[in-house]
């Protein structure tokens, strides 16, 4: 069980009273709370919210407790903004989990993924920065939907992405120059017309991706 250690908490396994039985998990107490465990079963001080999952409780607590955010359930911009750059400079592009976001029961676990192996494809980033804004407090949107560049629809990009509030998340754009053009784009900065659901046109955000228009899925579109 959950024992105090001085002045840190660990849970240990109730068989032999040794050993933290949690390290690097989740664990949700009687009230609700969710806490993580670090590696070397130390309780991270400050709880956060159920994100709907074990999994993508744990998934959250590896960025919360390794940005050092001091959760306290109200998912602040400063909060998100934190989290936001621990998933983009921990990770790298990687081909795992690659296909579309179709049940939010997947959610957790593609995130999970993303945050064990330090990366992924744009669904498992899109899915550990929803998980993390959600324990944190936030109300966001995992959205999957179509990239276009340049207006050729020849060309179009399955891709996925968090929407908060009035703002777009897109994590997996900045992981190769880390420079987070897209954390936090104000969705009306984005010379965006109506076509079929939405479409949004990035205008001058970051090298490279000037031209990408997106168009989300509403079927595929997860609060």
């Amino acid at each position: 069980g959950l024992k105090k250690v001085g002045t840190s908490y660990y849970y240990f396994k109730k068989s032999s009273g040794k050993a933290p039985a949690f390290t690097k998990k989740s664990w949700k107490d009687a009230s609700g709370k969710v806490w993580f465990f670090k590696s070397t079963g130390k309780r991270y001080p400050y709880s956060y919210k159920d994100t709907g999952s074990t999994s993508g409780n744990t998934a959250a607590g590896y960025i919360i407790s390794e940005a050092k955010i001091k959760a306290n359930g109200s998912g602040t911009a400063a909060q998100l903004q934190a989290a936001y750059k621990k998933i983009v400079k921990r990770s790298s592009y990687q081909i795992v989990l690659a296909n579309k976001i179709t049940s939010a029961s997947t959610i957790g676990s593609y995130a999970l993924t993303c945050a064990k192996k330090k990366g992924g494809k744009c669904y498992n980033m899109a899915a550990l920065t929803f998980v993390t804004f959600k324990a944190l407090g936030s109300n966001p949107t995992l959205v999957n939907g179509l990239c276009t560049k340049n207006g050729d629809v020849k060309k179009n990009q399955e891709h996925a992405w968090v929407e908060e509030s009035k703002l777009v998340y897109d994590s997996v754009f900045d992981l190769s120059k880390k420079e987070m053009a897209f954390m936090g784009i104000a969705k009306e900065e984005l010379h965006g017309k109506d076509y079929k659901n939405k479409e949004f046109k990035l205008s001058g955000v970051a090298s490279g991706y000037a031209d990408y228009m997106y168009t989300p899925d509403k079927q595929y579109t997860f609060k």
